[in-house]
């Protein structure tokens, strides 16, 4: 590594936006904003078997609710 390069933060900015990572960076915000709301940490550890269709489902349900509201204009 150069030592002009030792300093550079440019790539973290870049990595934030790049299509890859963007579902760290979702994780990352929903801790956040969890936090912020005085809920417990969230678990973001990998989902699996059971669990992962019970995901899926909620996830599905919230959207099913969200595409609700768009269709009356809220």
């Amino acid at each position: 590594m150069k030592k002009s390069d030792r300093y550079n933060t440019s790539h973290l900015i870049e990595d934030q936006y790049e299509p890859a990572s963007q579902g760290r960076v979702a994780r990352m915000l929903a801790a956040l904003m969890a936090l912020q709301a005085g809920l417990p940490p969230l678990d973001l550890r990998e989902i699996s078997g059971k669990g992962k269709e019970e995901y899926i489902k909620a996830v599905q349900a919230g959207w099913k609710k969200y595409l609700r509201l768009l269709s009356v204009g809220l």
